[in-house]
């Protein structure tokens, strides 16, 4: 059996949520044949923490609101339109190749059912929510085909999707979370451990916004030296005009 799981960067836990998995089906299903495919596209990254920064009060009203309401959770997907169709051209081309594919966001999970709905396609299409959220903007549905089944970390989404939905209890899962070695390593060190690993990281960001600096400080020193012999050069040649023109 062959699955994709896909993802793409939009605060980190989704590309956390997508190792998870990938791990965990590699350790418990070994005769499984598991991929993994990050989105390169950063627009959403750029969205989130905007939203996160600058509207944080506004954004957690909206998913409030998309919890009670299927015409928000529908117009947000016109809206988004050209999101979910730049993740539509790029995993149309993958679907067919696949039994199964794990979507970890829910923009993704919209372009593959909309992939499977227009080709005709037999993929499982299973989307997985890596937070506790439980607004069901996080399962889509597209011209009125639903996901195949769902993993969800909140038990409370779980539950208002089989009211919403009507999923059965067979096609919803409670999802947990193995983390990859770089982040248990860092839970196992010791406290001098952890605080010498993180002057270590500041000290490297410091030299290097140093660095930057003096590299800013270089180009603006040579602008300045060139502007200064550009000005010398200008007075030069007035001078030298000057004493040529005969009207001076």
């Amino acid at each position: 059996m062959k699955i994709l799981i896909v993802s793409v960067n939009a605060g980190g836990g989704h590309t956390a949520a997508m190792h998870s998995l990938l791990l965990s089906l590699q350790r418990f299903a070994p005769d499984v044949h598991v991929e993994y495919f990050i989105s390169p596209k950063r627009f959403l990254e750029h969205m989130h923490r905007l939203a996160c920064t600058k509207g944080a009060s506004l954004y957690n009203a909206f998913y409030k609101a998309t919890t009670h309401s299927t015409a928000l959770r529908q117009a947000y997907f016109g809206v988004t339109y050209p999101s979910t169709r730049s993740f539509y051209s790029e995993l149309a081309p993958l679907l067919g190749a696949y039994e199964a594919v794990i979507s970890t966001h829910f923009m993704q999970t919209y372009a593959l059912l909309k992939a499977k709905q227009r080709r005709g396609l037999a993929t499982k299409i299973i989307a997985y929510v890596p937070d506790f959220d439980h607004s069901c903007i996080h399962v889509p549905c597209y011209a009125g085909l639903q996901v195949d089944a769902v993993i969800a970390q909140g038990p409370l989404l779980l539950s208002r999707l089989a009211q919403v939905y009507d999923l059965s209890p067979e096609r919803m899962q409670r999802g947990g979370f193995l983390p990859r070695a770089p982040f248990t390593d860092v839970r196992t060190l010791s406290a001098a451990q952890a605080r010498e690993r993180g002057l270590r990281a500041r000290n490297a960001s410091v030299k290097a916004m140093w660095f930057k600096l003096e590299d800013r400080w270089t180009t603006l020193a040579h602008r300045w030296a060139m502007a200064e012999a550009f000005a010398d050069f200008d007075a030069e040649v007035r001078r030298v005009i000057e004493r040529h023109d005969p009207r001076h």
